[in-house]
């Protein structure tokens, strides 16, 4: 099992490994198709990288007036672009095939870790923030998974720019070097904060959702009680709750936007500067062409730090979404969770077609710990609730009659437990029929 070991404090470089761990574990089976995915996506954006210079030369064969060439060069731009996306596309449709395989791995291990836990521990989780927490994470894994190619592309397209652009110019390549450093420290700056907003708002947001999970499922007794008025203040609260880190995260992050492209801008134009003040000499001009590749390779890594800054902010997201999984990666377990679910017996599976009309409980017993007590010994007899019991006589009528009240009174009862023993109470009060130790009302 892959467990979570993540706090709100935690790095963007161990936020990268995390993520980077949790995909490779959970695409067990599509590993091949991942890798195949990586270096289609890759081989790609190299080829891209050619076409600044392609570009280039066209353009510098256009300013002599060799239109031949300069047809040649366009040629070859244009297969170069034909061929990425040849590469591009069966890399993406591997890369999404990954992204749901990596989903439906996730999802059913965390359903697994929560089916195995004990009741003592389900009495202390809300089922609307255990639902809330396996939604998240397992969206958030498998987004990571399947956009494999913004940070492929963002790699290839901010090494490859500065590369060519130090054998263009040595000092163009060092200024590019340090100002892209700088711009990257303020991104993740900022980050660190919309992280630490992040995991505010979805903890804020599971107890909204708890909420709105408990009213909407016990309607009948919100309307009984006439509670529309209380429970709608109390969703009101909790939704501001929701609202409040919000409101920052937007103040940061326009923030950040405006550094972003403040700084990335005039990175990209002081190369230009800085290129032809070099290679500008006394009666001769600046060729054209060589100043477009260095405006076109200074305009792809501010690119890449701009989308950065834009899908650094959705890496964040994606982190603390699927961190929300670690109380279900701590949850106690049993043995129920070694069991693969395909050894399941055939007569023990949900068969949602199967029609029936009777539902018949041998030798049940309900017993775990109250919230916050130790767990009473196995060999104790029960504490509450359910009991032992066999159905061994002519009483099955009786069962028939009021085993349907039951469920339907059961199924707008939050307590259903005590529900349903008070429903047994008056079955057995009042049913016809032999009754006695072997044969009881299932008070379920």
């Amino acid at each position: 099992m892959m467990s979570s070991t993540t706090s709100s404090t935690e790095s963007p470089g161990r936020a990268i490994r995390a993520l980077y761990a949790a995909l490779w574990h959970f695409a067990a089976g599509a590993r091949a198709q991942l890798l195949a995915a990586t270096a289609l996506l890759a081989s790609s954006q190299l080829i891209r990288l050619t076409l600044p210079y392609l570009a280039g030369q066209a353009i510098n064969a256009l300013q002599r007036g060799d239109l031949p060439a300069a047809g040649r060069w366009i040629a070859t731009l244009a297969g170069v672009y034909v061929g990425a996306w040849a590469l591009h596309g069966p890399g993406r449709i591997l890369e999404r095939n990954v992204g749901l395989k990596v989903r439906e791995t996730l999802a059913d291990q965390l359903y697994a870790r929560i089916a195995a836990a004990p009741l003592a521990w389900h009495d202390s989780h809300h089922s609307g923030e255990l639902q809330h927490r396996v939604h998240q994470a397992s969206r958030a894994l498998a987004d990571f998974a399947q956009n494999q190619f913004i940070w492929l592309t963002n790699a290839v397209n901010f090494v490859g720019p500065l590369v060519a652009l130090a054998l263009l110019s040595r000092t163009s390549g060092v200024t590019a070097l340090a100002g892209y450093v700088l711009i990257g420290v303020v991104i993740v700056r900022i980050d660190r904060a919309l992280m630490k907003l992040a995991r505010a708002e979805n903890d804020a947001d599971r107890r909204y959702v708890a909420a709105l999970l408990d009213f909407l499922g016990n309607a009948s007794t919100v309307i009984g009680l006439r509670l529309q008025g209380a429970s709608r203040l109390l969703l009101r609260r909790r939704m501001a709750a929701v609202s409040l880190p919000l409101k920052r995260t937007v103040v940061l992050n326009e923030g950040k936007w405006f550094a972003v492209d403040l700084m990335g801008l005039a990175l990209t134009w002081g190369l230009v500067v800085i290129y032809v003040w070099q290679a500008r000499a006394p009666g001769q001009a600046v060729m054209l062409g060589a100043v477009f590749m260095i405006y076109q390779y200074a305009q792809q890594a501010a690119g890449v730090v701009t989308s950065v800054a834009a899908n650094f902010s959705f890496f964040a997201r994606m982190h603390t979404d699927y961190s929300s999984a670690e109380p279900i990666w701590h949850a106690p377990t049993s043995a129920t969770l070694e069991a693969p679910p395909e050894e399941v017996p055939a007569h023990e599976r949900i068969d949602m077609q199967a029609p029936w009309t009777q539902l018949q409980v041998a030798q049940l017993q309900w017993r775990y710990a109250p919230r916050g007590a130790v767990a009473n010994d196995p060999a104790a007899p029960a504490r509450s609730g359910l009991t032992t019991w066999r159905s061994r006589c002519a009483g099955a009528s009786a069962w028939r009659s009021w085993a349907p009240a039951a469920a339907a009174r059961a199924r707008c009862c939050a307590c259903w437990p005590a529900c349903m023993r008070r429903t047994a109470a008056r079955s057995r009060s009042t049913a016809s029929g032999p009754t006695g130790p072997g044969c009881a009302s299932s008070p379920r």
